[in-house]
C-alpha cells in the first residue's frame, strides 16, 4: 500500500522516473512493482544491495 501511494504521488508530482537501493533479498518485491535493477552491487551497514528504478511513462 505504502508503495503504491509513492508511486503515485510521484506520478502525480510529475517524476520521471524513481531510483532506490534495495536489499538484493527484497528486488523481487520491487520488481512487482516495475522497478528494474542497474549498476553493480553496493554495499550499506555491510548488506548487499543494488539500484533499481522505475521509469514513470507518460
Amino acid at each position: 500500500m505504502v508503495m503504491k501511494e509513492l508511486i503515485k504521488r510521484g506520478k502525480h508530482e510529475g517524476a520521471i522516473e524513481i531510483h532506490l537501493s534495495s536489499q538484493i533479498q527484497a528486488m523481487g518485491f520491487y520488481s512487482k512493482f516495475g522497478f528494474c535493477e542497474y549498476g553493480k552491487v553496493h554495499y550499506d551497514a555491510g548488506i548487499a544491495h543494488m539500484w533499481m528504478r522505475r521509469y514513470m511513462g507518460k
